[in-house]
């Protein structure tokens, strides 16, 4: 999966995520069910070797991803690899694997399909404009829309940016590329639709980890 993912940490801002799983946290609790970590050797790794590897265990997941034991397979593939030197099957389910220098590699598992969502024969009622002057905000009118397109599930901007434009937001639709996240300023609102993981850092603190539209 060509996609990357990053911690999602505790703002003071309202954060909204629909129709699939909702990254949210931070900070986190220890793990303290899972062994520890080695120590980690930073420049222990070359890139080339890093890419190998990735598409090695990428291409035995996709050969394997139908099965039960899916993430216990990928799991045990990637014991195999020298680069790899702590493996585990995290909270979401999901295969774990840390490379020597530190860098956190993840395969997700399959998540089941979602039924796309039911159209209403009936006709939608009619959102009333609001004035500015009654109009009512949790704090500042920007709304940030984000919806990442990395999995089989709906995009739900354009339903909601035109309610949130009626109800006084100035709305601003994201792709989700790490770059985006940087733009984020004086949020009223921040929608995520993206997928989720939930597993330790390399300190031991679980957090949950959103999948952004940013390449490896």
């Amino acid at each position: 999966m060509k996609q990357h993912f990053w911690k999602i940490l505790t703002a003071a801002i309202y954060v909204f995520a629909a129709f699939i799983l909702a990254g949210c946290g931070g900070g986190g609790v220890s793990s303290g069910s899972l062994p520890p970590l080695p120590t980690f050797i930073a420049g222990s790794v070359t890139e080339a070797d890093r890419a190998r590897v990735v598409t090695e265990v990428s291409t035995f997941a996709a050969s394997v991803v139908n099965r039960s034991d899916a993430m216990q397979e990928v799991v045990t593939f990637l014991k195999t690899k020298p680069e790899i030197v702590a493996t585990e099957i995290n909270t979401s389910g999901d295969a774990v694997g840390w490379f020597k220098d530190g860098v956190k590699y993840l395969v997700l598992k399959a998540r089941p399909r979602r039924a796309a969502l039911a159209k209403s024969k009936a006709e939608p009622k009619p959102i009333t404009a609001v004035s500015e002057k009654t109009r009512s905000l949790p704090g500042a009118n920007k709304a940030y829309l984000i919806h990442v397109n990395a999995g089989d599930f709906p995009n739900t901007i354009d339903t909601i940016d035109p309610i949130l434009t009626q109800r006084g937001y100035d709305t601003i639709p994201l792709s989700g590329g790490i770059s985006d996240f940087g733009q984020i300023q004086k949020a009223g609102l921040l929608y995520i639709n993206t997928l989720t993981s939930v597993s330790r850092d390399r300190f031991g603190s679980q957090n949950t980890w959103f999948l952004t539209a940013t390449p490896n």
